[in-house]
């Protein structure tokens, strides 16, 4: 009979097998041996233990993880030669079942008919159906336990398997599930005599399969097992006819709690707790483990912990989402750029994110890279500068003049011997290797080679390879993609290249990057399940939160839970338990375990911590026990008022050289520090492309319009049959098809369509009204004024200037509606009290451009009417038009009032004894402010109350 037994977790269980193997085999060859483990980590800790025994080479056992155990059973030792079906043609195969099932059989008739919608189905009915196979459910067992079950997913699950395996095995194709399968049907067939010990180390749960062979290795002589205790073990050793006892020892771990805010507060945490436990990281050091249950942490661990200490002082083994990569990212960003490609031409927004990524702007040209980013950001300018045009061809990109020009300029500057010409012949290299690869892909197969492609460039072409991590990223990757072209689906097509984009980012979706480095020196970073079988004196335990730790419940779609728990499969209760027995035989095999977990409104801590805390205050019959190390930060969240800023010698040249227009002025009387920000330092926002319509952009379009409507009828009276509404129509077809192309998308033809009502309604309604009780001479177009008053000079550019009856009438276009920010209350103002001044002025370019006019022509200030003319109010009526005067009495009364106030904002900017300020109405102005990260103002929000 075997030798079958139960290890408390305080003994090693590698030390164990070591024992095992070495015992009554003096000689140093153990090619006889075999050893089973449930994963694959703790084979090199075995081999190691077995040198540092042994002191010299040897010949090592052969030890398999369990699916790798049975594939040798299956391949060498029943000697089947069928061929693996990757996932990926599995889902090929399902495809093709499901597509040729009746009607009434499919989970749908409308939905899951194409490739790209199908393969996250795929995948899970592939997992579903491994279950059941490797569970020896019959066909007839799962058609009579779903019969009841109304879902359509029952119906086409029963389908399925009764033909998915029956078409394989007549392929000559096989699955993990099928070798499992066979190998338990077969495993009475197998000799084992060559083999003169066999040990299975380590195991928990057992599938039913599996649960077959061990029962048969049970009853031979030559095979050892050894359990490990631990919550729900005997449950398990029951299953497969065992009965196992070890004296429980009174526990002498000392935990550790510690409760942060967030992810970074647990990184803290632990940095102070390494730093007294490990200040110097040994080489030698093995008995430290950091344990990642969700590899969300490994790169702000790498980053935050592990960089204070030395490369090979510590090993990292676990799996990292491929998603997460910036690899990823790049291959993304690029298929963005062709699924959102039309009529081939590229979406500007999208075009942008592409280029500027690392990878893309760092390729080289010949032996340098600063050349390319050079002409990235100067293609990033020209596409900023035209934002309006979302859309535009790669061509005209390739043989713009213009950036030809700007980016020719720019090497010169940097004294690269370079010319534009060859810059743009660069682009297009870039453009070639990357974009147009994919401009013809239609196939799947395409697909994969065009990305391997393109990958292949970049590690060539680009200093990426120099990034940290790129290889195993990049090489994951690849190895993903180079199974595309000779995959079943290699041959499918799709219309669209998105739906080819959808079925990627399917595939990828479950990859992981194996961060599996093999030295074991030095302190161990291992994700939850690389820990089975593994011992360490101290354990840190990162985000040891409930929906990581046992994790969230993960309802099962295709079979209800109860279904799942007649037919003998895993449940998610199954695998609470699984994670439960881990922890504890982890904890309880350490000397001290440190837990690190977030409590706030969202996350809270682990019920395996929970319990832990519980057990500790009834043993010590105290609330107080098991107490918690509360991470707490240091920050001061009072809210400052920003300082003021001195004036130096420099900051008065800059703001002598200025032409103070009215935003500028306007700017000042807001806030002061935004003014120095802006015109004193010439900070600015980035100007981006987000592809929507700006407003700022229907201004534009808006003043553009208008000009070129009004242009005929310069120096002449207007009269109502110039007021041409279909003129006016397609000159707003002509302006919009300027800024956003002819094909427009739907906030565009929205937009052009909202700028047409509010037009025509101004030009019928409003000016057609106006024209026809006054005699209107227009003047000038679009002028720019600018004068010096009092040493001082200002400027400003007039949308309209007109005489009405001999008056003149400076009009202003506004596409808001709201008049308190560009009006002024004269009740409220008064000159010698400086705090009315803010509260009273919206804005005080009516009065400046009076001011202009009236100095620059020397005409009466009470012949000046500067008025505003509201076009986005929802009704165009005689309150379109605002003025700061209503009568010459007004003009005559307030004008010098207004005038002496803007000189005054001057003589306070040139005063060196004054300085910039900041506001002193913070949550009002500061939200829309873009300088509040330096104020240290971005706490500031706005409300309003309706």
């Amino acid at each position: 009979m075997s030798y079958a037994t139960l290890l408390s977790p305080r003994v090693n269980l590698i030390d164990t097998v070591a024992e095992a193997i070495l015992a009554g085999q003096p000689e140093h060859e153990f090619s006889d041996t075999i050893v089973v483990f449930p994963g694959k980590r703790p084979a090199h800790f075995l081999r190691k233990k077995l040198a540092e025994r042994l002191g010299t080479s040897y010949i090592p056992p052969k030890i398999f993880s369990i699916d790798v155990f049975v594939d040798f059973l299956y391949r060498e030792l029943l000697h089947n030669t069928d061929v693996d079906i990757s996932p990926l043609d599995a889902a090929a195969v399902l495809y093709t079942l499901h597509t040729e099932l009746p009607g009434t059989e499919r989970i749908s008739t409308d939905h899951f008919t194409t490739l790209d919608s199908f393969y996250p189905l795929g995948q899970k009915l592939l997992t579903e159906l491994e279950e059941l196979h490797i569970a020896s459910v019959s066909v007839q067992k799962l058609d009579e336990s779903l019969a009841a079950v109304s879902l359509s997913s029952a119906k086409v699950l029963v389908s399925l398997y009764r033909q998915f395996y029956t078409e394989l095995s007549s392929r000559g194709l096989t699955t993990r599930a099928m070798k499992y399968r066979w190998t338990a049907e077969h495993i009475k067939e197998i000799n084992f005599s060559q083999y003169k010990h066999i040990i299975l180390a380590g195991f928990y749960a057992f599938t039913p399969s599996e649960t077959d062979i061990v029962r048969h290795l049970l009853a031979k002589d030559s095979v050892s097992l050894f359990f490990q205790d631990g919550v729900g073990i005997q449950s398990q050793l029951q299953k497969i006819g065992l009965e196992l006892t070890v004296e429980r020892e009174e526990e002498t771990v000392d935990h550790h709690f510690y409760q942060s805010p967030d992810s970074h507060g647990e990184l803290f945490a632990l940095n102070s707790v390494l730093s007294t436990q490990l200040p110097k990281m040994a080489e030698s050091n093995e008995d430290s483990v950091i344990v990642l249950p969700s590899s969300e942490n490994l790169f702000p661990l790498f980053h935050q912990t592990l960089s204070a200490y030395d490369r090979t002082s510590y090993n990292i083994a676990l799996g990292y989402p491929l998603t997460r990569t910036p690899v990823y990212g790049f291959l993304a960003a690029l298929m963005d750029v062709l699924v959102s490609t039309r009529n081939g031409e590229i979406f500007v927004p999208d075009y942008i994110k592409f280029i500027l990524h690392p990878y893309t702007k760092n390729i080289m040209r010949g032996t340098r890279s600063d050349i390319t980013r050079i002409l990235i950001h100067t293609v990033e300018e020209f596409c900023t500068k035209k934002r309006t045009k979302v859309y535009v061809s790669l061509e005209e990109l390739e043989q713009s003049p213009e950036i030809m020009d700007l980016v020719e300029k720019r090497g010169t500057r940097e004294e690269i011997p370079i010319s534009g010409e060859e810059m743009l012949e660069h682009l297009k290299f870039i453009h070639d290797e990357t974009i147009r690869k994919f401009l013809l892909v239609t196939s799947i197969g395409d697909l994969g080679a065009a990305c391997v492609d393109v990958l292949q460039f970049i590690y060539e072409h680009s200093t990426a390879h120099r990034h940290p991590f790129f290889r195993p990223f990049v090489e994951t990757l690849l190895e993903h993609l180079q199974k595309l072209p000779h995959s079943m689906l290699a041959a499918e097509r799709f219309e669209k290249f998105e739906h080819l984009y959808g079925f990627l980012k399917n595939y990828i979706a479950e990859a992981e990057v194996p961060f599996s480095g093999t030295p074991l020196q030095g302190l161990q970073v291992l994700g939850f399940l690389e820990t089975r079988g593994l011992q360490f004196k101290n354990v840190y335990v990162v985000d040891v939160n409930d929906d990581v730790l046992p994790g969230g419940v993960q309802q099962d779609v295709l079979m209800p839970l109860k279904i799942r728990q007649q037919l003998g499969l895993s449940t998610y209760k199954d695998q609470e338990q699984i994670k439960a027995y881990i922890f504890d035989v982890l904890r309880r095999g350490a000397e001290n375990v440190h837990y690190f977990y977030v409590e706030n409104e969202t996350k809270t801590k682990s019920r395996f911590v929970e319990q832990l805390i519980w057990q500790q205050q009834l043993k010590e019959h105290s609330l107080t026990a098991g107490s918690v190390n509360r991470m707490r930060y240091a920050i001061d969240l009072r809210m400052k008022r920003p300082a003021d800023v001195e004036k130096t010698a420099t900051a008065i040249e800059t703001a002598n050289d200025l032409t103070f227009s009215a935003t500028m002025l306007t700017t000042y009387l807001t806030c002061q520090l935004q003014f120095y920000y802006k015109y004193i330092l010439h900070l600015y926002e980035k100007d981006e492309i987000s592809g929507d319509v700006e407003h700022t952009d229907i201004g534009s379009i808006v003043h553009e319009v208008l000009e070129v409507y009004f242009r005929p009828f310069r120096e002449k009276t207007l009269s109502a049959s110039d007021l041409n509404i279909p003129m006016l129509r397609q000159i707003i077809d002509d302006v919009v098809s300027r800024y956003y192309g002819h094909d427009l998308l739907g906030e565009q033809l929205f937009t052009k369509r909202q700028i047409a009502k509010h037009l025509e309604q101004y030009i019928a309604g409003v000016q057609s009204t106006i024209v026809a009780e006054h005699r209107v001479e227009i003047q000038s177009l679009e002028t720019e004024l600018k004068c010096t008053v009092q040493n001082k000079t200002f400027g400003g550019r007039v949308d309209r200037i007109e005489k009405r009856d001999g008056e003149i009438h400076i009009l202003d276009y506004k596409t808001g509606s709201n008049e308190k920010n560009v009006t002024i209350n004269l009740k409220r103002l008064q000159f010698d009290d400086r705090s009315t001044w803010k509260k009273a002025i919206g804005s005080v370019q009516l009065p400046l451009y009076a001011m202009l006019y009236s100095h620059m022509t020397g005409s009466e200030i009470t012949e000046i009417v500067p008025t505003i003319v509201f076009l986005g109010k929802r009704t165009l009526d005689d309150k379109t038009e605002f003025r700061i005067f209503e009568s010459r009495d007004d003009a005559e009364q307030w004008y010098p009032t207004l005038e002496g106030i803007i000189l005054k904002l001057v003589d306070e900017i040139l005063d060196p004894s004054l300085p910039f300020v900041p506001t002193d109405d913070i949550e009002s102005d500061c939200p829309s402010c873009p300088f509040t990260y330096i104020c240290g103002t971005q706490w500031a929000e706005k409300y309003s109350v309706s």
